[in-house]
């Protein structure tokens, strides 16, 4: 199965003896691969900067999350018409598709992509189709997110990223205590920072406050823990920071890194809710918009967009911004869909 891309992988292997399943060896990631795409894909467009648009998404894309091998990253560029050549791999189309926002075309190349699958390697089947889960849960789409962890589940039963999209569905519908369950369940067996995020989100829409304190400081420990051992996490420590409103001295340095080692839409946002509880009211605006450029229907990148506008006191835009985060994903974000909410309800708009 040639899916075409890997989300990056946020190994804690050396503390606790804990790695994720192999993925095939002709798709593993060297250390340096993603630069080296990047950069060869630079190099073209300042050959030939009249290249097609798509050019550019994919390097956006590369950004973001996408690693092919470079061999591929040759071909794309040494070709120069890439429009929808049938080498580019699928979940690279549906990559580009969904930053476009274009979530149907995203949604049947992944489709085309899950269909291609032999089952060869189970967890080949169960990365492939947790990819598919969180794409459709990050769009609300709840009931085929859980079909496709299942379906994950039933390839590679320990497959702890799978049970955590799980754990995501039950907390997207209310269940919190059944996705509290599971979510501690996969933060015991691989203590990745947005697992344990993710429990101590829980715990808070619950009540549990002294619960999701713990979780909270474990992100810090793990935090330190990981950069111990070489792994970047200023994306996600930033988004964290910000999200608690605490430490943004410390949140506006590791968001700046994250914009300068992985310049793209996640950077931009993530320095965007920074700036914005910092008080930098129009330089988070500058980055939120610039986060939405392409026309992606991320609801978390509309949200931070709408509560920025928001502070500007941009009422229309505010509206906008809001409106459209509910209504891409009306349950994006446990705690932040609440807040959506209420300052729509303030501003006068529909709910």
């Amino acid at each position: 199965m040639a899916l075409g891309i890997r989300r990056p992988l946020e190994p804690i292997r050396d503390i606790v003896n804990m790695r994720e399943p192999r993925r095939p060896s002709r798709l593993r990631r060297r250390k340096t691969a993603h630069t080296a795409a990047a950069d060869e894909v630079d190099m073209v467009l300042r050959r030939k900067p009249r290249l097609p648009q798509l050019l550019l998404e994919i390097r956006v894309a590369l950004h973001r999350r996408v690693n092919l091998p470079g061999d591929q990253h040759r071909l794309l560029a040494g070709r120069g018409q890439i429009g929808d050549s049938d080498e580019i791999p699928l979940g690279v189309r549906a990559d580009i598709d969904e930053l476009r926002g274009d979530l149907t075309r995203a949604g049947y190349a992944w489709q085309n992509a899950l269909a291609s699958d032999t089952r060869m390697r189970p967890e080949d089947t169960a990365w492939a189709n947790t990819e598919f889960g969180n794409f459709r849960l990050l769009h609300g789409d709840l009931n085929a997110a859980d079909e496709a962890y299942t379906t994950a589940l039933s390839a590679y039963p320990s497959y702890v990223n799978a049970l955590a999209g799980r754990a995501g569905v039950h907390a997207a519908r209310g269940d919190y205590a059944e996705a509290a369950r599971l979510y501690a369940a996969v933060a015991q067996r691989y203590p990745a920072p947005q697992y344990v995020i993710a429990l101590g989100d829980v715990y808070t829409a619950m009540g549990k406050h002294d619960d999701a304190r713990r979780q909270y400081a474990l992100v810090r420990v793990i935090d330190r823990l990981y950069r111990s051992s070489g792994v970047n996490t200023d994306l996600q420590m930033a988004l964290f920071y910000a999200d608690q409103n605490t430490d943004l001295d410390e949140a506006l340095r590791v968001a700046r890194a994250a914009e300068a080692d992985r310049p793209g839409i996640d950077a931009d946002d993530a320095l965007a809710w920074v700036l914005y509880r910092r008080g930098d009211l129009t330089e988070a605006r500058a980055h939120a918009e610039h986060a939405l450029r392409y026309g992606t229907q991320n609801p978390l990148f509309l949200f931070h967009a709408g509560m920025i506008a928001a502070a500007q006191h941009d009422t229309a835009a505010a509206r906008a911004h809001l409106d459209g985060a509910l209504k891409a994903n009306p349950t994006f974000n446990i705690l932040r869909v609440p807040e959506a909410k209420a300052t729509l309800k303030q501003l006068g708009g529909a709910q």
